[in-house]
């Protein structure tokens, strides 16, 4: 919501913590891993830091990626992040950060809109984003090898927009979830990604 956010306990759903700030609005949150820091990103273009454990302390100064911070996820360790980003020349991309040394490492670009989901694979140098592609209303969601970010691994999951991604503890799989009630899961490999399970929708329209 513009200008808050909250936390709840899960137990009882009570508020856990507040936190007023001004802020256009937000676009995307992310935990650490370790659940210590909470990650904002906002429609202004700034991802922020908020200790989550210390009163809402600032952890870390907070960083600008361009005109807008559209999706925000920690690595696996916890150092890094990846920030979909629209540019000021509204070029649309996902773009990797050090926390450390507060520097870009990576970007993976080449998206027609802007990004809407990100997400690390357990290895941490696999990365996953989801756009939707405005002109079809579907969603597409590619897969990243960060070692080599020009050009993305073999991933054509497409489909109804709005999806959910989920990948599995050990990383060999990613699971997508699409608006119609349909959920694919694909195999990933060095190379990329195989279609291994495509299950209908479990409602009929």
């Amino acid at each position: 919501n513009p200008g808050g956010m909250a936390i709840y306990e899960t137990q009882g759903w009570t508020l856990f913590e507040r936190h007023d700030e001004t802020v256009p609005m937000w676009c995307s949150f992310a935990f650490s891993p370790d659940g210590a820091m909470l990650a904002s990103a906002g429609n202004d273009g700034w991802v922020r830091f908020r200790s989550v454990r210390a009163s809402w302390a600032e952890p870390l100064p907070p960083i600008q990626v361009g005109r807008y911070a559209t999706a925000v996820a920690f690595s696996p360790d916890g150092r890094r992040i990846a920030v979909g980003a629209k540019r000021e020349a509204n070029e649309c991309c996902c773009a990797v950060y050090d926390l450390g040394s507060r520097q870009e490492v990576a970007e993976v670009s080449g998206h027609a809109t802007e990004v809407e989901l990100a997400a690390f694979l357990p290895s941490g140098h696999g990365l996953l984003t989801l756009i939707s592609e405005k002109g079809d209303w579907l969603g597409s969601l590619k897969l990243w090898d960060l070692r080599a970010p020009s050009v993305p691994l073999h991933l054509p999951a497409r489909g109804p927009r709005h999806a959910e991604t989920a990948i599995s503890k050990d990383g060999k799989h990613v699971f997508a979830a699409w608006s119609d009630g349909s959920v694919e899961r694909w195999r990933v490999g060095e190379r990329g990604a195989t279609l291994d399970g495509l299950f209908p929708p479990l409602l009929a329209a």
